[in-house]
């Protein structure tokens, strides 16, 4: 009896030792520092720094739920731009935001471009968790997929729009599998409009109900006149994606011709108590002021494209820098970043309406609903 007691303690021993190893190794394979991820509405818009006074050109942020602004401090000569907050969470509460990064050199006058791509930081922390290459300068913005995957698209200098997947939980010294971490061009699979190649800045994801796979930019493309070999004002239209997010397969223009509005960029769109309503800024022909838009927006029934009825938008401000306009919680409220690169750059909140205006009968409505504050 003694003995098959000493034989079981020693048994017990084995099996908890093997355990503990099993345990050790387990964890010295997993990648560390990973997190459990949480989809939520992004809770800061990144700002272009080149809308605002001064030589930082590094982006601000901004809370859509108390308006305040902040910035990520990086080491001198590096600048970070165009960036874009992911839609989730860690259960820490800790978001990451990818944008253009570039390295600076030199001094007195002569300061070159040595180095550039996409970085990615953890917010509001400032912690560098990922860099990647590119061949191309991304410029016109960023965003990320839904879900909560490393995953961005972004527009480059070419025109074009790219997406590239990344780990920022890989253990250091993992090799990324497949075409992890280099940018890849998003391919048409339908006709592109124009006679061209098309060109693309400002993409946006909404969050609201109906743009699982739509997203939302703001287009030119070469015009398709032989006697005219220039290209259109700048236009929003949505792009649908196929199910892996790598070509467009259907696209449309979002807002009504217009002869009163030229161009038209930096669109946010969001589920309001009276529907869907997207803000964008935009200017009229022969004019460099940009006006804050708000238009009622609704899905077709049939195919689920979204259509803007611009003709019924309502002009809330003047003056605006050529940012994306900021909803907050629940869509009642909307700021705009105005008097670009002037002394005294402010973000001021605009209630959004519950109720629109005949077609062919544009309101504008200035009234601010008294918040308001300097965002240099």
């Amino acid at each position: 009896m003694r003995f098959s007691l000493t034989a079981l303690l020693r048994l017990a021993l084995l099996v908890a030792l093997g355990s503990t190893l099993v345990a050790i190794e387990v964890a010295r394979l997993a990648p560390s520092g990973r997190h459990l991820r949480v989809p939520r509405k992004v809770g800061v818009v990144g700002l272009s720094g080149l809308a605002f006074d001064g030589v930082d050109e590094s982006t601000r942020f901004v809370d859509a739920e108390t308006g305040a602004v902040t910035r990520l401090l990086l080491p001198a000569g590096e600048h970070f731009d165009d960036a874009a907050c992911s839609p989730w969470q860690d259960e820490k509460g800790v978001s990451h935001v990818i944008g253009r990064w570039r390295k600076d050199e030199g001094r007195d006058g002569s300061v070159v471009m040595v180095d550039f791509g996409l970085a990615c930081f953890t917010y509001p922390q400032g912690e560098e968790v990922a860099r990647i290459a590119c061949d191309v300068l991304p410029q016109g913005g960023a965003c990320w997929y839904p879900g909560t995957a490393d995953r961005v698209l972004f527009a480059s200098a070419d025109g074009m729009l790219y997406h590239v997947s990344f780990d920022t939980q890989a253990r250091a010294g993992d090799r990324p599998a497949g075409d992890e971490g280099t940018p890849t061009p998003i391919r048409w699979d339908v006709a592109p409009p124009g006679a061209g190649p098309v060109m693309i800045r400002h993409p946006s994801w909404p969050s609201a109900p109906g743009f699982e796979h739509t997203m939302i930019v703001s287009l030119r493309y070469l015009r398709p006149q032989p006697n005219d070999d220039g290209y259109t004002s700048a236009q929003l239209w949505w792009l649908r994606l196929n199910a892996k997010g790598t070509a467009i397969i259907a696209a449309g223009r979002l807002t009504l011709p217009d002869e009163t509005v030229y161009d038209e960029s930096a669109s946010s769109v969001a589920a309001t108590p009276s529907g869907l309503v997207v803000a964008y800024v935009a200017s009229a022909l022969h004019q460099l002021d940009r006006k804050l838009h708000v238009a009622p927006v609704r899905l077709d029934p049939v195919t689920g494209a979204p259509r803007a009825d611009s003709r019924r938008a309502v002009v809330l401000a003047d003056n605006c820098a050529d940012t994306t306009p900021v909803f907050g919680p629940g869509g009642q409220r909307v700021c705009a970043l105005l008097h670009p690169k002037r002394p005294g750059t402010s973000l001021n909140w605009f209630t959004v309406p519950r109720t629109w205006p005949a077609r062919n009968a544009r309101a504008v409505a200035h009234g601010q609903d008294g918040r308001s504050g300097h965002a240099g």
